[in-house]
């Protein structure tokens, strides 16, 4: 949260090679789960396809993936009119909710002050209901486009 308090843990493991993860309150409940897609093919048009499942407690499960296509970079999410905006850079990422002018969801990645390889988020969200599912898309852009393979 705003006061560096922890809101949500997550737990990472690796499953067949693949990036696994598990988001639990601080009373240890599971709020949801980010798994790494085992495959992915991309069609002769797009290159570094890479995708993962969401799923909120244990239902909602949908798919976000990223892939290059026609040289540009591109963020898709499988949620009925859902979108995900990425500015140049991939620092900034806008979620919108049925083609909205202002993002519901606003991640920002910046570097961390705790080593080179550390990254934070910020993460705003416009409804209190979006919070755990802002988190969980925060840390699939991470795993599906900065983790390694």
């Amino acid at each position: 949260d705003e006061k560096d308090v922890p809101i949500y843990i997550a737990k990472g493991t690796a499953m067949m090679g693949k990036h696994h993860f598990v988001i639990t309150s601080p009373d240890k409940k599971v709020v949801g789960k980010v798994k790494k897609a085992l495959f992915n093919i991309p069609l002769p048009f797009m290159k570094e396809r890479k995708s993962c499942s969401i799923e909120i407690e244990g239902k909602e499960a949908f798919e976000i993936e990223t892939y290059i296509s026609f040289r540009e970079r591109k963020y898709d999410i499988d949620r009925s009119g859902w979108e995900i905006e990425v500015d140049s850079k991939e620092k900034e990422f806008r979620v919108k909710r049925n083609n909205g002018k202002k993002p519901a969801i606003h991640i920002y990645k910046r570097r961390s002050d705790e080593g080179f390889f550390m990254d934070k988020y910020v993460v705003g969200f416009d409804n209190k209901k979006d919070k755990v599912l802002a988190t969980l898309l925060t840390i699939g852009i991470d795993i599906i486009r900065y983790a390694n393979d």
